[in-house]
Order: structure tokens, then C-alpha cells, then sequence
């Protein structure tokens, strides 16, 4: 039988689970020569490995478990990606949870794995400023968020002048 686990092994856990990943082998970016992180939801992986169970909400054309997290206000920008742990219970279903997209690349913002120069050398003890954030929708339907700077348009009218839709 499963007993639940405490907070404070839960955040160890998690911790624990951010090191490993944010410590994961970089691979190239498309259209660059920089790196960008895959970085798999730790919180997805957390919750997995407590053994509970996930929803998934299914949506016919969009993608809701992925994000680019771009490091400036186009989509020539390098961008970070991060992307959901897809899970199987004991009797074989299948899923993916969704990610919030803001939520999602604040925290790479914050761990500095976006937006800075080099990765630091531990992202989890890392606290950059995170700038404001706007979710856009991408052709494919997965989403992209981008920094709005000094914009001061509507998230629509900052998703239209990127030839985006907002993200909703």
C-alpha cells in the first residue's frame, strides 16, 4: 500500500529531481549554435513519483504539454523547452499532464536556464528576475512565451504582431 509522503520529502524529492534534470546534457538549438534545456516538469515527475494520479484534459488541436519559453520578443530568439513527463498507471493508461505556460518558463527565468548568458552551475539555488510574460499559440499548437519588455500592446495584440494567437 502507498502511504503519502511528508511535505518536506516531497520538496526533497523535487529538489532533487530539478538538479538532476536541470544538470541534463543540453542539446543544440534549432536555427543556432547555443544550447537549449529540455527540462521535463518536475512537478509532473514529483507527483509520478509519489504515485498519484494525473489527469490529462485532451484537446483536439492544441498542445498543452510543451512550451518554448523564448528569451526575447520573437521567434527568432533562443528559446528554452519544456515539456511534461508522459506517465503509465498500473493498468496501462497513458498521458501527459498539461503545463502552464507562464508558470512553466518563470521558473526557468528564475533558475536562470533563460535569459542569462550561461546557465549557472546549480539552477536551483539560482533566483533571477523573471521580466512580465505573455503566452502565445504557436502553428502547431503548443504554446511560446515571450517576454513583452516594454510593450505595452494587449497579450493579443503582442501574440498578433508575432503572427501568433493569444494562449488560452
Amino acid at each position: 500500500m502507498n502511504e503519502l509522503l511528508s511535505d518536506a520529502e516531497i520538496a526533497r524529492r523535487v529538489g532533487s529531481i530539478r538538479h538532476n534534470v536541470a544538470r541534463q546534457i543540453p542539446i543544440e538549438r534549432k536555427r543556432r549554435n547555443k544550447r537549449i534545456w529540455i527540462v521535463s516538469g518536475v512537478v509532473a515527475a514529483a507527483v509520478a513519483a509519489t504515485g498519484a494520479a494525473l489527469v490529462v484534459r485532451a484537446a483536439s488541436n492544441v498542445i498543452k504539454y510543451e512550451v518554448r519559453c523564448y528569451e526575447a520578443p520573437s521567434l527568432d530568439a533562443d528559446y528554452g523547452q519544456v515539456q511534461s513527463a508522459p506517465w503509465v498507471d498500473d493498468n496501462g493508461n497513458t498521458g501527459q499532464p498539461e503545463v502552464e505556460p507562464t508558470t512553466e518558463c518563470a521558473e526557468l527565468w528564475r533558475a536562470g536556464l533563460v535569459g542569462q548568458p550561461t546557465p549557472p552551475d546549480d539552477p536551483n539555488s539560482a533566483s533571477f528576475d523573471v521580466p512580465e510574460l505573455v503566452a502565445c499559440e504557436l502553428p502547431d499548437g503548443s504554446s511560446a512565451v515571450f517576454p513583452r519588455e516594454t510593450s505595452s500592446a494587449t497579450n493579443k495584440e503582442f501574440c498578433n504582431e508575432l503572427g501568433l494567437a493569444p494562449w488560452e
